[in-house]
């Protein structure tokens, strides 16, 4: 989603009932900074958030016909 304007990730979370907590919208602020930071960054990196021990990188690549597209590795955090 880096890639994408900023309009275009809006509506994104427009149409997106997932990044919606009952009682208000904070999940979505949080998640626009980090699209931001990432598009900052030109990456993304992650320990341990999905499952201890594990870690990942992941670097957009391209936007193709309004779909964003992503390179994601995922190991051992050991190993990376």
């Amino acid at each position: 989603l880096s890639l994408l304007e900023v309009q275009a990730v809006d509506a994104i979370l427009k149409r997106s009932d997932l990044l919606i907590p009952p009682g208000g919208r904070p999940a979505q602020t949080k998640f626009k900074k980090l699209v931001r930071e990432t598009r900052e960054r030109g990456y993304e990196f992650s320990k341990g958030e999905w499952l201890s021990g594990g870690a990942a990188i992941s670097f957009p690549v391209g936007v193709r016909e309004g779909a964003a597209m992503a390179l994601s590795l995922y190991g051992p955090d050991s190993r990376l």
